[in-house]
């Protein structure tokens, strides 16, 4: 009823639906934090240990909570010492970010949160310090007991459950490390508690493969969508930059480059719309491709440089065609690399030429034996395959590499002299096939689907039926 799927509310109605859907949340959040705390103090809640570097849950629970940090004017800062710990990492975040979450709500707009981690002997400090109102000493004493929060005149307005205290003093315990508070009324509180070391404490170097993910720029105002997203993107290899905003993804572009963006249409402030407009105006060594993912049905937007724009998917996520999409863009830093296969040598060395002018390495194959070869020696982006052919024609290039074609979703170009028949076409279609007639398509045109393509765009009116 929220998102208008039963038609537009009067002003009352659509007041009492916001209350209702703020307590039910509300309801929810406690159920949670309930089951929570008593699958922990039960001891049914098991610790996967490993060991991380501080900073990194840090940096982590920074994420998490950057947008509700965002929302209340609220700048996070941290100051860390190169310490490993052995954590449960999904079980240390939770605490993190549940002490975030307390000092947004009791600090002013405009002031700041800090983060901190240290080394001491056989344990790491970790503390949240905000410069908010601060809790009065008498309130010291069971301030981690279940639901007791500091009395205050708002405390209903700033929400909570009085179980977030209670849970993070729970997992604490857990790890076999401590949890404390010091605070000054009007002075602001700081947190700390502690967790296992690893020793000795190295500093943790990044992997290589680590240093080389491709990067991508999610913006998007509702937070557990861009989890979502991170969880999908990170498990395939990308790096994420979380944004809520345009304005904050702008500032973000403005000063850094990434391989791709994923955004929201529907965004606070700025519209997804808009962004796109100033994105589009960066220069093109710098601009990075788009991909947007929105409830609303594709809109024309005039002037977009091709191939700028990569596709429009409308909610809910097609995480297989957004993936495809990313992949056939970024190509996770390999050049791109184009596998010609045809008789016709001057055909193959325009095609070259066309497509090395785009920065499309090309090898060629005069025939399917010469390509089934070549394409089981490094799989190429795209296959520009042509069907009659001596040697092994273009039929017998799909019956072979077929299995290894599909899963990999490996566009391709099926470029011959007449079109095929409907039996001929099903014998060659993959889900990422097109087809054009060399006498019908233009150099350009063909250039152009071959960029197309490239980029995981891939019209149905050019499959066979």
């Amino acid at each position: 009823m929220a998102g208008g799927v039963v038609g537009e509310l009067t002003g009352q109605g659509e007041e009492l639906l916001t209350i209702a859907v703020s307590n039910t949340d509300r309801l929810i959040r406690l159920i949670s934090d309930i089951l929570d705390l008593e699958k922990i103090e039960s001891g049914k809640m098991e610790l996967r240990i490993s060991s991380f570097q501080a900073e990194e849950l840090l940096d982590r629970a920074i994420e998490e909570m950057r947008g509700l940090a965002a929302e209340g004017g609220i700048e996070i800062e941290k100051k860390v010492e190169a310490c490993l710990v052995d954590v449960d990492s999904d079980a240390v975040i939770q605490i993190l970010t549940n002490l975030i979450s307390n000092a947004v709500k009791f600090s002013e707009p405009g002031s700041r949160i800090s983060l901190a981690a240290r080394c001491l002997e056989g344990e790491a400090e970790i503390r949240v310090e905000d410069n908010g109102r601060g809790i009065p000493s008498g309130a010291f004493d069971g301030i981690f007991d279940r639901f007791r929060q500091v009395d205050s005149s708002d405390r209903r307005e700033k929400g909570g459950t009085g179980l977030g205290l209670a849970i993070c003093s729970a997992i604490v315990t857990q790890h076999g490390g401590r949890i404390w508070v010091e605070s000054e009324p009007g002075e602001g509180s700081i947190f700390f508690f502690t967790l296992p070391r690893t020793e000795p404490a190295p500093v943790r170097i990044p992997a290589p493969r680590e240093l080389v993910k491709p990067s991508v720029l999610v913006c998007e105002d509702d937070i557990d969508f861009v989890r979502l997203m991170k969880v999908i993107l990170e498990n395939e290899g990308y790096s994420v930059v979380p944004t809520y905003s345009a304005e904050e993804a702008l500032a973000y572009l403005d000063e850094n480059e990434v391989a791709a963006v994923v955004l929201n249409i529907n965004l606070p402030g700025m519209s997804g719309i808009d962004l796109l407009n100033e994105i589009k105006g960066y220069p093109e060594s710098r601009r990075p491709p788009a991909i947007v993912l929105s409830v609303e049905e594709r809109v024309e937007i005039p002037d977009l440089p091709a191939p700028f724009l990569l596709d429009w998917i409308t909610k809910p996520l097609d995480e297989t065609r957004l993936l495809a999409r990313l992949k056939a863009a970024i190509k996770l830093g390999k050049p791109v690399t184009a596998l010609v296969v045809d008789d016709d040598p001057d055909l193959c060395s325009v095609i070259t030429r066309l497509l090395e002018n785009r920065n499309i390495r090309v090898e060629t194959a005069a025939n399917g034996f010469e390509a089934v070869e070549k394409f089981r020696k490094a799989a190429p982006d795209p296959i520009v395959l042509d069907i009659v052919m001596s040697g092994g024609d273009g039929f017998y290039v799909m019956d072979v590499l077929r299995d290894e074609l599909e899963p990999r979703k490996i566009p391709i170009i099926v470029y011959s002299a007449s079109e095929p028949t409907a039996e001929e076409g099903k014998r060659l279609a993959t889900e990422t096939t097109m087809f054009l007639a060399k006498l019908k398509t233009s150099q350009d045109d063909f250039v152009g689907h071959v960029v197309e393509m490239l980029n995981g765009l891939l019209p149905d009116a050019s499959r066979p039926k």
